[in-house]
């Protein structure tokens, strides 16, 4: 991973072999994902898919809750997870509220091809308007985050092509030559969102369900993760002791652990965010620069919160496979 800060000549590097892993991170397309998920889901026992649906309501009880479909079908269970995005209806109907904040950024995203391939390394500019990424992909391409204020965002869509291109080759610096393709391109808007809780009366939230983070070091995805990881771990433990999965205790200890570490997480990009963007901290980010270029020790810290490994990280998340835990 290669970053640069528009100013200093000396990028922020970090190399997998100087921390002894084979990459720092894998980028893979969210199609695949699904894909994947779906194979899964179709191919386990036990698990009924009510597929096209919309989820009506929840009706709340001590014992379980009932789950009210838009088709009029009707669930029971001693535990919802609710794992349907931001705009979470389950989150909703449990009347949980959100702090948010919302940057006037949109993140432009599209696939270009340069001059060279990209080698395997993940770049980042940061530039006046906001970071520009540049993500590798597996032939070679790239996949790039552009974040600018929503009206620059918006000037930018509307270019033709090859405008387009002129000005993302001027603001990439010549970084492995010019931009010879680009694919269709779009934009989203940017915001933090977190909810007061993650818990309540038998029904958890994972994912942006829970919490949404600026996209600067591409952490949504793996919060989400970590969260499936956690509550699994979580829920794993409770079953084997014969206990209530859905019980107010096991969702209180879910609720603390996943919460602490989103919100650090959050914060962090909140931080960053800030210290590259606003002008007047020029002189504390270039010592903050030099100051992470020179030690190992906070470079090691920095990935290892941003792989997920931290010392908060689920057993999952870290190299126990399902059977360690069910063996646990």
């Amino acid at each position: 991973m290669q970053v640069e800060d528009g100013v200093e000549i000396d990028p922020l590097l970090f190399d997998a072999p100087q921390f002894n892993l084979e990459r720092l991170g894998t980028i893979v397309e969210n199609i695949l994902l699904q894909w994947s998920v779906w194979q899964v889901v179709n191919s386990a026992a036990g698990v009924d898919i009510y597929c096209p649906e919309q989820l009506d309501t929840i009706e709340f009880s001590t014992e379980q809750n009932r789950v009210l479909l838009e088709s009029g079908k009707q669930l029971t269970a001693r535990l919802v997870v609710g794992a349907d995005g931001a705009e979470s209806r389950v989150r909703k109907i449990m009347g949980i509220g959100q702090d948010y904040y919302a940057y006037n950024q949109h993140a432009l995203v599209a696939v270009v091809g340069k001059q060279k391939s990209n080698p395997g390394v993940a770049w980042q500019r940061f530039l006046a308007g906001g970071p520009l990424a540049f993500l590798p992909l597996h032939d070679g391409r790239s996949s790039i985050v552009w974040t600018q204020p929503t009206a620059e965002a918006n000037r930018l869509l509307a270019l033709d092509t090859e405008a387009f291109i002129s000005e993302l080759d001027a603001a990439s610096s010549g970084w492995l030559g010019g931009v010879e393709t680009c694919g269709p391109r779009a934009a989203f808007p940017l915001s933090m969102r977190l909810s007061e809780c993650y818990a309540a009366q038998r029904t958890v939230l994972v994912g942006d369900a829970a919490h949404v983070v600026h996209p600067l070091a591409g952490q949504g995805v793996n919060l989400g993760f970590a969260d499936v990881s956690g509550l699994l771990e979580t829920l794993i433990r409770v079953r084997f002791k014969g206990g209530d999965i859905g019980s107010a205790r096991v969702l209180q200890g879910y609720d603390r652990w996943r919460r602490s570490e989103s919100e650090a997480m959050a914060f962090g990009m909140h931080a960053i965010r800030s210290l590259f963007s606003i002008e007047g901290l020029s002189p504390i980010r270039s010592v903050a620069m030099a100051v992470v270029k020179r030690s190992w020790t906070i470079k090691d810290m920095f990935l290892q919160r941003a792989a997920g490994l931290g010392r908060g990280a689920p057993k999952l998340a870290t190299g126990s496979s399902l059977q360690e835990l069910l063996q646990d």
